[in-house]
This record gives structure tokens, C-alpha cells and sequence, in this order.
């Protein structure tokens, strides 16, 4: 009985640290959000965040010399 109160303890505790995780980083990125519209126009950023996965995965296939693939994303 002891063991399940200080599992569901450790579970409860886990659960609220991910939740403040989770709205921190909203929070931070929606602050970077706007503070970057300060410095560009908002097309400009839009077309940076929504291209940036699809950046990074073309400069990753090109800097490791390997084709990337359906069965490489889902690992």
C-alpha cells in the first residue's frame, strides 16, 4: 500500500514538472515569437519557422552525405 502512494507521489510529481515544462516552453516561444517580428516582417518569419524542419533536414542528408528516408524519420 506504501509503495503505491509513493509510485502515484512520483507519477503526480512527474506529471506537473512536465506540465510546467511544457508551458514554459510555450511561453518562450511565443515571446521569441513576437520579439522576432520586431527585426522582420511577418511573412518573413512565418516562411522561416514553417521551412525550418524541412531546413534542417536537407542540411543534415547534405553535411552527412545521406539520403533521408521514411524508415530513417520513424526510428
Amino acid at each position: 500500500m506504501k509503495h503505491e502512494a509513493i509510485q502515484r507521489h512520483a507519477v503526480t510529481g512527474a506529471l506537473f514538472a512536465l506540465l510546467a515544462l511544457g508551458l514554459t516552453g510555450y511561453y518562450l516561444a511565443s515571446y521569441l515569437d513576437f520579439l522576432g517580428l520586431q527585426y522582420i516582417s511577418a511573412r518573413l518569419e512565418r516562411l522561416i519557422l514553417f521551412l525550418y524542419p524541412t531546413m534542417v533536414v536537407v542540411l543534415t542528408a547534405w553535411l552527412y552525405r545521406q539520403a533521408s528516408n521514411r524508415a530513417k524519420s520513424s526510428r
